[in-house]
């Protein structure tokens, strides 16, 4: 496969997306940017913007030309990406990587048996994998690549999502806190977008799970108050009361009890999911990416 060098990322104001296109612009990639009708994306305003309502003409003209597409489309637009990648196709762009990042895409059995709300929520990211496996399989010069990913490490840990807190000092501890899970940053994630598309042939048609490090909610704890200097708040509470909370929250309308519900998948004693299946190719050895040092990321996500 030819290198790859014009890169069209699409959605690039959420939680990931500026983080993407700074590393591949350090990585010396020709990028641009693709955003519904009058967004402004002030955080790069030298990059070429183009404008689409997803329209056939729109997303043509703003696929020519251009070797690879990123997307880091948000959760409740994830369908909306099947038109993006017909329009690559028609114009012969080379790889589609989708806005995914989730734990294990290709086999959500897991989470479908145990929480079955979080898989509804989840399942359109499937149904696009399953879209480009077969689009691909018809078009032999139009490749994918997914990242799969951990709970984002630094995003949980400045919101709070998974218990820990940095921003309030507090950290609520399901269980005993000593079920291990892995874990993946949002650099990380960048880093192996860059790495995916320096070595298409390398990684094409693949699903990679990235990760940062492995460690469990104590460990959190003691390296966040090691690397703040300062005590946290501790409460713990029982996993399934845990979930319990999710579900009564998610029937409020708030949607803080999805954070519950990865709690409970993730560190529940004895029945946590948050270690890769063997079947899953872990993209930091395709990618030669190295593990993080956990504290080392704290200290860079608070400041300190």
């Amino acid at each position: 496969m030819s290198s790859i060098v014009n890169v069209l990322v699409v959605g690039a104001s959420g939680n990931i997306g500026p983080a993407i296109v700074q590393h591949l612009l350090s990585a010396n990639f020709n990028v641009s940017l693709l955003s519904r009708d009058g967004s402004i994306h002030s955080a790069f305003p030298s990059i070429k913007v183009f404008q689409t309502d997803y329209s056939e003409a729109s997303l043509a003209q703003a696929c020519k030309g251009q070797d690879a597409i990123v997307s880091t489309m948000s959760a409740l637009a994830t369908m909306t990406q099947a038109k993006i990648i017909d329009a690559a196709i028609l114009n012969g762009v080379k790889r589609f990587i989708p806005s995914d990042f989730g734990l294990n895409t290709p086999d959500m059995s897991a989470i479908e048996k145990h929480l079955p709300a979080l898989y509804q929520r989840l399942k359109p990211k499937k149904q696009i994998l399953d879209y480009l496996d077969e689009r691909a399989s018809q078009n032999l010069d139009f490749t994918w690549t997914a990242i799969g990913a951990a709970p984002l490490f630094d995003w949980t840990l400045k919101s709070g999502f998974l218990g820990t807190s940095i921003p309030n000092r507090t950290s609520t501890i399901i269980d005993s806190g000593n079920e291990a899970y892995i874990t993946t940053t949002i650099p990380q994630i960048a880093r192996a977008i860059v790495g995916v598309l320096q070595k298409p042939t390398l990684t094409a048609n693949k699903y990679l799970l990235i990760t940062s490090f492995r460690t469990t909610q104590n460990q959190i704890l003691e390296t966040a108050q090691r690397a703040t200097g300062q005590k946290f708040e501790v409460t713990k509470v029982d996993a399934e009361a845990w979930k319990k909370e999710g579900v009564e929250m998610l029937q409020r309308g708030d949607f803080r009890g999805i954070g519950r519900f990865w709690g409970w998948f993730l560190c529940k004693d004895g029945e946590g999911h948050g270690a890769p299946e063997k079947e899953i190719i872990v993209g930091n050895e395709v990618l030669e990416l190295p593990q993080e040092d956990m504290e080392e990321v704290i200290r860079e996500t608070t400041g300190v």
